[in-house]
């Protein structure tokens, strides 16, 4: 009877036999089925340990991909053409200024020098009265008043940019337009999933490694690369299973 009681249902063969509980999943085994159990985990373990190795591999291929270098000529390019247009920008201002300057002394030494030319023969001639001393004091007062309108220039903006400034963004980023996002625009305090939800998996309701995702305003289609699948997964609005477009065939 004691040797009775201390026998369970193993979980594999559902006979009563002495078992052992294993401590991961909680479920009774007999000692033949508990090796299969053990055995079974290893395999899962080794399962594990190469997606391992096949990430790591991965990762050594994107850290040496030829895309980020090509990014970097693109940054450099946008570089060198912006310095480029702003130098220009800048000479051909500093060349209409400087141009402006001297046709403005220009003007205003030649209308001096004929004032000077006039006040130097009327004084030879000693024929003078009241009505040309004003005249000629409105004159350099005129010439005053030119010589002012130099001082007017300022250095103005165009409120459409020069340069249009560049960003680099990963592909796991979801970026909003800012042209997107009223004002009056309420954010909710609580998300809600979009796709997968379902843990990982490669079923038409999960996700494995996401890495990417676009949203199409229009259609209201949501489209998800998922990596770890290989694939391209579009999701409607609202739905519960997405739909491969692209891949999921292996890489």
């Amino acid at each position: 009877m004691a040797a009775g009681n201390n026998k369970t249902r193993c979980i594999t063969c559902d006979k009563e036999k002495r078992t052992v509980r294993c401590e991961g999943c909680l479920q009774l085994f007999c000692y033949d089925h508990l090796t299969d159990h053990r055995q079974e985990l290893n395999k899962q373990l080794d399962h594990i340990q190469l997606n391992r190795d096949v990430f790591r591999q991965t990762l050594n291929e994107q850290m040496n991909h030829p895309q980020v270098h090509l990014l970097v000529k693109q940054i450099n390019t946008w570089e060198l053409d912006s310095i480029k247009i702003i130098q220009q920008t800048a000479n051909e201002c500093r060349q209409l200024l400087i141009e402006h300057r001297n046709e403005h002394f220009n003007q205003i030494e030649a209308s001096l020098n004929k004032l000077t030319d006039e006040l130097r023969d009327i004084r030879q001639e000693n024929d003078f009265n009241e009505i040309d001393l004003h005249q000629f004091n409105e004159k350099l007062k005129k010439l005053a008043e030119e010589l002012d309108k130099l001082s007017n220039f300022s250095f103005q903006q165009d409120p459409a940019p020069l340069i249009y400034k560049v960003s680099v963004a990963l592909a796991s980023d979801c970026v909003i337009s800012p042209k997107t996002i009223n004002n009056n625009t309420k954010w909710k305090h609580n998300g809600s999933t979009i796709a997968g939800g379902y843990g990982e998996g490669s079923q038409s309701n999960q996700l494995y490694w996401p890495y990417g995702i676009y949203v199409d305003e229009e259609d209201q289609m949501i489209y998800v690369a998922d990596y770890g699948n290989d694939r391209i997964v579009k999701w409607k609005h609202g739905a519960y299973y997405g739909q491969v477009v692209a891949g999921g065939n292996g890489r």
